[in-house]
């Protein structure tokens, strides 16, 4: 995608948006303002067990357990990455319902 005037890349996934965007078309960012953005990328979608966000590139993408690289980027699944939805459910399991994730 090519850059023009007012488009804007989002904080919390680095996905580049159009200027009419409020809010991020990739992962509901908003434009100005929102909560921390390096913490903000892993509440963002539904994740079902399996699913994995990459590590390749500080890209952060939602990625389903099928897949074997990243849909954005192209890198790899790694153990790391295809671990993080694993311990990030297991670590918050008391407070996942306010996200959407169903773990059981």
């Amino acid at each position: 995608m090519s850059w023009s005037g007012g488009d804007w890349m989002c904080g919390a996934c680095q996905h580049i948006n159009f200027k009419k965007r409020e809010a991020c078309q990739n992962c509901g960012y908003p434009k100005f303002g929102g909560p921390d953005p390096s913490t903000y990328r892993y509440h963002r979608t539904e994740a079902l067990a399996g699913d994995w966000f990459c590590t390749g590139m500080n890209c952060g993408a939602h990625n389903y357990a099928s897949r074997s690289n990243c849909y954005r980027c192209g890198a790899f699944k790694d153990k790391y990455s295809s671990h993080i939805i694993f311990i990030y459910i297991w670590s918050i399991e008391n407070s996942i319902s306010s996200v959407g994730v169903n773990v059981k």
